[in-house]
């Protein structure tokens, strides 16, 4: 019977976690002109190392797969039933501008938090890309997680509010 009630009180305390962590859904538009396989393997890079962040500072991440689109799709995004039904409270939406001119290293990224209840933008900003310490895949994969994490970083103040 102890045990029961000692189980019992665990499910109790992390449902209670569940309920009160906030979770984000990391959204990624790159320029669709440039988008290939390349791109969409290092903004998933980023993505991932949003999620880390995020998870590091306590917040449920999600994310959908990195898009090809336009700065107006980006500019244009709002939360639909679906963030409402998956319980999502925010969206951390970026736009991925790679260059043409140095296609396979970090994009520069425009990046918004946009609350689900109202659709209110709770803050927004740039990031340059990050320089990898090499052009070796390796060191551009660990580049663009790093930029990952400082795009949570920045945004942490405003999930705070």
């Amino acid at each position: 019977m102890k045990h029961s009630w000692a189980l019992l009180g665990s499910m109790l305390i992390i449902s209670g976690f569940l309920l009160a962590a906030q979770t984000v859904e990391v959204n990624a538009v790159e320029n669709e002109n440039l988008s290939s396989e390349k791109t969409v393997a290092l903004s998933e890079f980023i993505v991932s190392g949003c999620l880390d962040a995020l998870f590091d500072s306590g917040y449920i991440g999600t994310n959908k797969r990195p898009l090809a689109g336009t700065k107006a799709d980006f500019d244009a995004f709002s939360p639909g039933w679906e963030s409402v039904e998956g319980f999502i409270d925010y969206h951390l939406v970026l736009f991925l501008e790679y260059s043409a001119a140095e296609l396979l290293l970090p994009p520069n990224i425009i990046f918004k938090l946009v609350s689900v209840d109202g659709g209110r933008i709770m803050g927004e900003g740039n990031l340059k890309h990050v320089v990898p310490a090499s052009k070796g895949e390796a060191d551009t994969q660990s580049a663009c997680e790093e930029m990952g994490k400082r795009l949570v970083l920045a945004t942490l103040l405003w999930l705070k509010e």
